[in-house]
C-alpha cells in the first residue's frame, strides 16, 4: 500500500463538512442558488471519499478503474457546470448567450459522463509512491477542456459583480470570497495530471478544506446564501462537540499509554466516566462557546424580521410622539446594534432646507440632498458615497457628493434615512457606525428601508395627534375662559330644569292617584250618592290619601331643598335613643293596625351622643321605619341601637319582600324603586331613601347602606354615626 498522505486523510472531515453546509443551505433557505450549491456539495463529498477509496484500492487495478468510472468521474464531471450555474444564479445573470452556454454545458457534461464508462476515456492504471490513478485518453482531454472553460466563465461572472460598483458592498464582498473559493478548488484539477503519468504530490487535495474555510467565512461574515444564523448555531454545537471528543480521545490515549495495552476494561471505564463528566458540563461549556462565537464571529447577527414585527407592534400601541421616538431609538441601538442615533424632525414653521442646515448639512448640499439624492436613493450611505464619486461623470454632482460625504463625516453619520409620508419630508434619522464596526450590508439596507417607512408613518401620526391635541386643548382653554359665566348660569339653569322635570314627574305619577281618590269621594258626598254603609270607609280612605299626599309633597320639598346649593345642616349634640323612641311611639299604632310587630331594642345603659340635627335625624329614622312598614306584609320590624368604640349603629331589620340584587346600585337615587316594591306599594315617591342618603352624607364620617337582604325574607338597613367628642 502507498504511504499515508495528509492531504488524502484531510478529505474525510472535509467531505462531511461540505455536505453538511450544502444540506443546511438548501433545507433552511429554499432558493435555487442554495439548491445548486447543495448539488455541488454532493459532488465534492463523493470526490473527497472517492479519493480515499482510490488510495486504498491501489494494488487492485480493476477496483481502481471501477471506482474512477462509477464514482469519481461521473460526479467530478458535473462540478464545473454546477460551479458555472451557481455563478449565474448568484450574479442574477439574464444574458442569452450565458443561458445558452449553461444548457450546452449540461449537455456536454452528460455526454462526458456516458463517455467515461468506455476505454477511450480512461483505461489502465498509473502507480505512484503516494497512490494510483487511471490513465486518461481522448475523452479525458475534453473533460479538462470542460473544467477550464466553465471555471473561467464562473470566475468571469463573479469578477464582474465585484468590479461593478453599482452593486452594494455586501454583494461585492460575497462575490470576492466565492471567486477565491472556486479558484482554489479548481486547483484540484491538477489531480488530472496523474491521469497523464505526471505523479506530483497530492497537495491539490487540500483545496477542498481551503474551499470550505473560505465559504464558511463568507457565510458567517457576509451572510452568503442567507444561512448565517443557522450556520452560527451549527458552529457552536460543532465546536462544543469537538472539544468533548478531543477530551475523550485524550483520556483514551493517556489511559492506553499508562496501561501499555491496546484495550482494557479500565480504559472503557475511564472513557465512560469522562463522558459522564463532559455531559454534565455540556451546557456550561456550550454557553461559554456561544458567547465567544457571538462575540468574534456573529456579533452583528440581527433577526431583522423580528425587529420590524416588534417595532410595528409597539408603534401601533403608542401615539405619543416622545414615546414613539424612544421606541425607534431603542430598536436601532439595542436590537439592530447600531451606534449613535439622532432623529431630526423638520419644523413646519421653517423651510425644510433650514431644518437640514440646523442638523449639520451645508445649505447648498441640503438642496441637492432633498431634490436629487434622497428622491433617487431613499437613503444616504456614507461608505457608498466613495463608490458613487468614482462612477459619477457630472462634475457639479461630484462636487456636491464630495461635500455631502464630508458633512456626514463631520456629524458622524454613517447612514441618513429619510422620513417621508407621501411627497412630504417630515425628518431624518442619522445613524452612526455599527457596534461591530463592520460595513452596512445589503440586508441592513433593506431592513432599514422598511424600518424608515414604518417609523415615518408612526411619527407622522404621532405629530398629527399632537397637533390635534394641542389645538383641542388650546381651543378648550379659550372657550372655557370666554364662556365661564355662561357655563355657570347654564349649570344653574340646568339644575332648575332638572328640579322642574322631577317635580312634574312626581306630580304626574304620585300626586294624581291620591287627588283622584279625594276628589271622587268628595264628589259623591256632595251629590248625595255616597252609600251610608260605605261612608265611613270611603272617608277614611280619602283621609289616608290626603296624609299620603302631604307626605309626598313634603318629600318633594325636602328633596328639592337638598339639591340646592344652599342646603346645609346645622350640627348639634343629639341623643339618638331619644329620637328613635319618639319615632317608635308615632309608628307603633300604624304597625299594630297592619298586623305587624314593631320592636325597639335599646342598650341597657345610656349611650353616647352623636353630632347631628334632631330634625333631620328624625326624618332619617322616620323614613327607614316607614319603608319597613310599607314593604313588610307579615312578621316583624326591629329597630336596634348598638354602641361601638367610636360609632353608634342604628339598624332597621324587617321580614319584608327584600330587594333584588340588580336594584341595589341605584337604590339611593332619586325616584328609584325596585320592581317588587312598585308592585307591592304603588303610591311610593321613590324619594325616601334618597333623602336618607343626602342627610347622612352631610354628616362627616357617617354612612348608610344595605347590610343584608334576601327576596321574600327581609332587609337590614344600617346607619353608622360617629360619636360626638366629649367636651
Amino acid at each position: 500500500m502507498p504511504e499515508i498522505s495528509i492531504p488524502i486523510y484531510a478529505q474525510i472531515p472535509s467531505g462531511i463538512l461540505i455536505f453538511a453546509i450544502g444540506l443546511y443551505s438548501w433545507l433552511k433557505v429554499r432558493k435555487k442558488e442554495n439548491f445548486i450549491f447543495f448539488l455541488l456539495a454532493i459532488t465534492q463529498t463523493v470526490f473527497a471519499y472517492g479519493a480515499v477509496a482510490l488510495f486504498y484500492s491501489c494494488g487492485n487495478d480493476k477496483l481502481t478503474t471501477f471506482i474512477d468510472r462509477i464514482f469519481l468521474y461521473p460526479f467530478c464531471i458535473m462540478m464545473p457546470i454546477l460551479v458555472y450555474h451557481f455563478s449565474i444564479e448568484f450574479c442574477e445573470i439574464k444574458i442569452r448567450w450565458q443561458k445558452a452556454a449553461l444548457y450546452f454545458g449540461y449537455a456536454w457534461s452528460a455526454a462526458l459522463v456516458v463517455w467515461s464508462q468506455f476505454d477511450s476515456f480512461i483505461s489502465g492504471v498509473y502507480h505512484y509512491r503516494w497512490g494510483c490513478h487511471t490513465q486518461g485518453h481522448l475523452g479525458n482531454h475534453f473533460y479538462v477542456l470542460l473544467i477550464i472553460s466553465y471555471v473561467i466563465l464562473a470566475i468571469y461572472n463573479l469578477y464582474n459583480v465585484w468590479r461593478d460598483k453599482k452593486n452594494d458592498a455586501l454583494k461585492r464582498s460575497q462575490a470576492v470570497y466565492i471567486m477565491i473559493g472556486f479558484f482554489i478548488f479548481s486547483l484540484a484539477g491538477f489531480t488530472l495530471l496523474w491521469a497523464y503519468g505526471i505523479g506530483i504530490y497530492p497537495w491539490s487535495y487540500l483545496t477542498l478544506p481551503l474551499f470550505i474555510i473560505i465559504i464558511a467565512y463568507a457565510i458567517t461574515r457576509y451572510r452568503l446564501m442567507d444561512i448565517s444564523f443557522i450556520f452560527r448555531q451549527s458552529t457552536i454545537y460543532l465546536i462544543t462537540i469537538s472539544l468533548f471528543l478531543l477530551v475523550l480521545y485524550f483520556v483514551l490515549i493517556i489511559t492506553a499509554w499508562y496501561l501499555q495495552i491496546s484495550i482494557h476494561w479500565n480504559l472503557v471505564t475511564a472513557a465512560f466516566l469522562a463522558s459522564i463528566l463532559m455531559l454534565s458540563m455540556f451546557d456550561i461549556v456550550r454557553n461559554f462557546i456561544a458567547r465567544l462565537v457571538g462575540r468574534y464571529f456573529f456579533s452583528e447577527v440581527v433577526d431583522y424580521q423580528e425587529v420590524i414585527n416588534d417595532l410595528t407592534t409597539q408603534l401601533a400601541r403608542e401615539i405619543d410622539l416622545k414615546k414613539n421616538l424612544q421606541i425607534i431609538k431603542d430598536a436601532l441601538t439595542k436590537k439592530m446594534k447600531l451606534g449613535g442615533v439622532r432623529i431630526v424632525l423638520f419644523d413646519k414653521k421653517l423651510h425644510t432646507v433650514e431644518s437640514l442646515v440646523k442638523a449639520g448639512f451645508s445649505s447648498d448640499v441640503s438642496h441637492f440632498l432633498l431634490r436629487d439624492f434622497l428622491l433617487e436613493k431613499g437613503m444616504v450611505i456614507e461608505q457608498e458615497l466613495g463608490f458613487i464619486l468614482e462612477t459619477e461623470k457630472d462634475n457639479e454632482k461630484r462636487k456636491k457628493i464630495g461635500i455631502l460625504k464630508e458633512n456626514m463625516k463631520r456629524i458622524k453619520a454613517s447612514v441618513c434615512l429619510v422620513l417621508m409620508v407621501g411627497d412630504e419630508y417630515i425628518g431624518l434619522i442619522l445613524l452612526g457606525s455599527k457596534l461591530s464596526a463592520s460595513a452596512y450590508t445589503k440586508e441592513d439596507m433593506q431592513a432599514l428601508s422598511v424600518f424608515s417607512s414604518q417609523a415615518s408613518i408612526a411619527i407622522a401620526n404621532a405629530m398629527l395627534y399632537q397637533e390635534v391635541r394641542d389645538y383641542s386643548l388650546n381651543l378648550k382653554r379659550k372657550v372655557n375662559e370666554q364662556t365661564k359665566d355662561i357655563r355657570e348660569k347654564n349649570e344653574h339653569l340646568k339644575k332648575l330644569l332638572e328640579m322642574r322635570s322631577e317635580f312634574l314627574n312626581i306630580t304626574s305619577h304620585q300626586l294624581r292617584t291620591p287627588v283622584s281618590v279625594i276628589k271622587g269621594t268628595l264628589s259623591m258626598l256632595r251629590e248625595g250618592r255616597l252609600p251610608e254603609k260605605d261612608r265611613e270607609h270611603l272617608l277614611e280612605t280619602a283621609y289616608d290619601k290626603s296624609v299620603k299626599l302631604t307626605d309626598v309633597v313634603n318629600d318633594i320639598l325636602l328633596a328639592s331643598e337638598m339639591k340646592s346649593d344652599k342646603f346645609k345642616i346645622d350640627m348639634e349634640r343629639v341623643q339618638l335613643a331619644e329620637v328613635v323612641q319618639e319615632v317608635y311611639e308615632d309608628k307603633k299604632e300604624e304597625a299594630q293596625n297592619k298586623g305587624l310587630e314593631l320592636k325597639l331594642d335599646l342598650p341597657s345603659t345610656k349611650i353616647g351622643e352623636v353630632l347631628s340635627n334632631a330634625k333631620y335625624l328624625k326624618q332619617v329614622i322616620y323614613n327607614l321605619i316607614n319603608n319597613a312598614l310599607q314593604y313588610t306584609l307579615k312578621g316583624s320590624i326591629i329597630v336596634k341601637i348598638e354602641e361601638g368604640n367610636d360609632i353608634i349603629l342604628l339598624r332597621v331589620i324587617d321580614t319584608g319582600i327584600g330587594i333584588p340584587k340588580e336594584s341595589l346600585p341605584k337604590l339611593f337615587q332619586r325616584f328609584s324603586r325596585a320592581p317588587n316594591a312598585v308592585a307591592t306599594f304603588t303610591d311610593g315617591s321613590g324619594l325616601g331613601l334618597f333623602i336618607i342618603k343626602e342627610i347622612i352624607d352631610s354628616h362627616k364620617g357617617a354612612k348608610v347602606y344595605v347590610e343584608s337582604t334576601e327576596l321574600g325574607k327581609g332587609t337590614t338597613f344600617t346607619v353608622e354615626l360617629p360619636k360626638a367628642k366629649s367636651i
